[in-house]
This record gives structure tokens, sequence and C-alpha cells, in this order.
């Protein structure tokens, strides 16, 4: 099963981003902690897309696929020029606070909590998709 919508690139939007996808993921038995990492990684992914790809004017699609192990989400953001986040720098959490660069803390987080992550940016439509998977396992 499949489920798709389009938000508007605001962060009030987030609200309404939580609601669809509790929606798409009504009746799976899912351990809360993979709810919460499908959750963060959707909101850090939609904050980023909104913070970095400012000339866009589009609403984000979000797509969400319930398998049967697994949920595969794709973030969709059309007119804009590409940011492969699979090749973003990696942060140095072992570096002092006073030392780090401001910046990727999300994105780390995102990397290290989710099985899959992949970009993939088409020129003739200048469409980024991002995509991860999280495997789930069921509670009962």
């Amino acid at each position: 099963m499949t489920a798709s919508r389009t938000f508007a690139r605001r962060v009030d939007a987030l609200d309404e981003i939580a609601a669809f996808t509790a929606a798409a993921l009504q009746g799976r038995e899912i351990e809360p902690d993979q709810r919460r990492t499908i959750d963060f990684a959707i909101e850090e992914l939609f904050t980023n897309i909104i913070k970095y790809s400012r000339d866009g004017a589009h609403p984000v699609e979000i797509a969400i696929e319930c398998g049967e192990a697994a949920v595969t989400v794709c973030l969709v953001d059309i007119d804009v020029e590409p940011f492969d986040i699979t090749a973003a720098p990696e942060v140095d959490t072992t570096l002092p606070l006073a030392q780090r660069t401001p910046g990727g803390l999300g994105l780390h987080l995102v990397r290290r909590l989710v099985d899959d992550l992949t970009y993939d940016y088409r020129e003739a439509t200048r469409e980024s998709r991002i995509g991860f998977r999280v495997p789930y396992r069921r509670t009962a």
C-alpha cells in the first residue's frame, strides 16, 4: 500500500505531515521506536528541504509505502537545484562542542537511524528525490 500527498513548503505543515504519516501507518504493528524513527526522519528531511531549497515554489510530495517488513518513504521536491544528502560531509561528534561547526547533526542522526538513504536528481524536471527505508518488527 502506498499513500502520497503534497505539503506546502512551510514549517507549520509538520502537523499535517504527522497526521498523514499516522494515517498511512495505521493498522501496521510497528514498534514505537520504529515509528519515532520514521517521524523524525520525515521531519528532519522536510525541514531541510524548506531551509536549503529556498528557490523551490512547488509543494513537497511525500509518499509512504508499507511493505511486509519495511516502510519506505520518498520526499520529492520539484524545480530545485540538486543537493545530494548522501554526499554531505559527516559530522565529527567526537570534537568538543566549542570546536564543532554548526549544522548537519539532524542528517547525521537520520543516516544512523534509517536502514537505507538514497538521493536521485532528475535534471529535466530539476527534481530531487530523497528516499529512506526503515525495517520494522511487529509489536504483536
